[in-house]
Formats: C-alpha cells, structure tokens, sequence
C-alpha cells in the first residue's frame, strides 16, 4: 500500500471519528422562550407547534425543543416537563404545575398553593407543606450536563436524581422521597466530594456543570433541596429556585462507539503499513 493510499483511508477512518464525536454535541433547551416553532433558540410550549405562553394547569405537562431543531424530525430531541410537590398527605408526591415564569423560565405551583393561573410568583421551594421539583423526561437517553437558574432565593440549593433503574422510570405519583431512591432513582453529585446538593444563591442567571462522566438517562428530577436526601454539612431551610435552562449531551455509552471503532482503524492500517515497509 502506499503512502498515498495510506493518506485517503485514514483520512476516511478520521471522517468515521469526527462523526462520532459530533453525536456528542451539546443540545441546549431554553425554558424562557414560548416560540417553539420556528425557533433557533429551543422553545417549550405546552404543544409543539403553539406560539402563545403554556396553560399553568395542575398536572400539565409541557413540551420543549432543543435549540436548532424545530420539529420532529430526525435528528431532534423531544424533553416533556412536569411538576411533582411533596404536599400530600404523608409527603408523598402528587402532581403540581408547571408554572411560566416569563424570563426566569418555569416555576411550580403545587396544590397546597392554589391555583396557578398566570401570573403567579411561585418558584420550587421547599416551603412548608411540601418539596417541589420538576421531571424531565427525554424522548431518548441523555446525559443531563448543566442547569441555569433564572432567578433563586436568598438559599437556593437544590438536586438531580436520574433514573438508574431497568426500563421505564416509574411514577413519582405517590411515592415519598425514601421511596425513590429504592425505586430506582439515583442522586447525582456535585463533583465536590461526594455531595449531592448544588449551592444556588440570589444570584441571575448561575449555571451549574456536572456529569462529567455523561451519564445519560431518560428522566430527571431536579428537586428545591430535600433533607431526606442531604449532602454532607447542609441545613434544611426554604430554598426557592426557577429554572432557565439545561444542556444536554449523549450518553458516554453510545457515543464512543464510532470514534474508537475509527481509531482502531487508524492502527490497523498504520501496523499493516510498517509490516509491508519492514518485509
């Protein structure tokens, strides 16, 4: 073989990487934009084709595209939003709202709160009677990366749970707090040592980055701070929060599959090359 070819098959196997590295690209969602078709920005609306603000209705479930895919097609990532309150009878989760915040981006509205027809001011918090937080539900694996607030309290602290369990994620519907971890759900760190809650402070917008090992799962849950699951040296008090945004990667798992398979090329073919040159 000679050099010639040598060039044009690795450049080709080096093709084969840079595809695989680009299945890795960051999906960004932003919760402060209501215009999802059309939008270059990814847009969430309690539809996918609606342009006016979502209905604030209990149990409501909302929509969103990533930035740069408008539709359904191939290639784009369809995340639906809900809202779960620990302010049931005996802290067990029932539904809540999803709540438009405007510029913030969602809020939550539980049912110990009223109703939560626009414009209500409410954010996640852990405020008594319950904890509120919002699932994220992806039409496929994903590796949650970051989270923008869009405004927080004086204490905003709150944490992410992935679904680690086989198959579907089961309903929060329910469930306590205690109960979620022995369904499958898994606290995520902060990459801080072993602590799991994220410091938000009344600072906006603060992004937080984690899940450097990508992660990936279908479901999300990102909690106001819930003592039941507390880090190391953190109090329980009323964290508020609103969330502006997230980002996402694919799953490690499926995405150095391509990459290596190419590099593995690259050193076939450099070894069958010196093996021809020494014979």
């Amino acid at each position: 073989m000679n050099a010639r070819k040598l060039s044009l098959l690795a450049l080709a196997a080096a093709g084969l990487a840079v595809a695989g590295s680009a299945s890795a690209q960051t999906r960004t969602y932003n919760f402060a934009d209501r215009n999802v078709a059309g939008s270059p920005t990814g847009g969430c609306n309690s539809t996918l084709t609606a342009t006016t603000a979502f209905s604030g209705t209990f149990g409501n479930s909302i929509l969103c595209q990533q930035a740069g895919n408008a539709s359904t097609t191939a290639g784009s990532q369809t995340l639906t939003v809900t809202a779960w309150s620990s302010d049931g009878t005996g802290s067990v989760y029932r539904d809540a709202a999803v709540n438009d915040q405007g510029s913030s981006g969602f809020g939550i509205a539980n049912r110990s709160e009223g109703t939560p027809a626009p414009p209500p001011g409410h954010s996640a918090d852990n405020a008594t009677p319950g904890v509120d937080m919002w699932q994220l539900n992806f039409s496929t694996a994903q590796a949650l990366r970051s989270i923008t607030l869009g405004w927080a309290g004086i204490d905003g602290d709150f944490q992410v749970l992935r679904w680690g369990g086989t198959g579907a994620a089961t309903s929060v519907s329910g469930r306590t707090a205690g109960q979620l971890l022995t369904d499958g759900w898994v606290l995520m760190s902060t990459g801080v040592g072993s602590d799991n809650v994220f410091n938000g402070t009344n600072a906006e917008p603060q992004t937080f980055n984690f899940n450097s090992g990508s992660i990936g799962s279908t479901s999300w849950l990102v909690s106001a701070y819930n003592s039941s699951w507390a880090g190391s040296g953190w109090t329980d008090g009323t964290d508020e929060i609103k969330i502006r945004g997230i980002t996402t990667s694919a799953p490690a798992t499926s995405v150095s599959a391509p990459g290596t398979l190419a590099l593995a090329g690259l050193g076939l073919l450099g070894a069958a090359f010196l093996r021809r040159r020494a014979g």
